[in-house]
């Protein structure tokens, strides 16, 4: 697999979806040396949230990866006043 390619493509996907809000890195575990997918944004709370995904055997491409971002589409693009006075599921915006 390309790792740079699934970077690139992944990225541009995100950045349609949420522009400027997700940064994809793939990052490698010290400890298990797996790689993860991984999308890193701001939280309303002002910390840094990272969703992953093993790239693993069954890894065939970022479309599972990308559905949690398309359930919280309509959130991570709502203003911060908008997502502070939300009291759900960001799924469910």
């Amino acid at each position: 697999m390309n790792i740079e390619k699934l970077i690139k493509t992944t990225q541009s996907t995100i950045d349609k979806m949420v522009p400027g809000k997700v940064v994809i890195t793939v990052d490698k575990c010290p400890e298990t040396k797996r790689k993860y997918l991984c999308g890193a944004y701001d939280t309303v709370a002002g910390t840094i949230h990272v969703h992953t995904e093993p790239i693993d055997r069954f890894f065939t491409d970022a479309t599972l990866f990308l559905m949690f971002f398309k359930q919280r589409v309509k959130y991570m693009n709502a203003s911060k006043a908008e997502q502070l006075a939300f009291n759900g599921h960001p799924a469910m915006f």
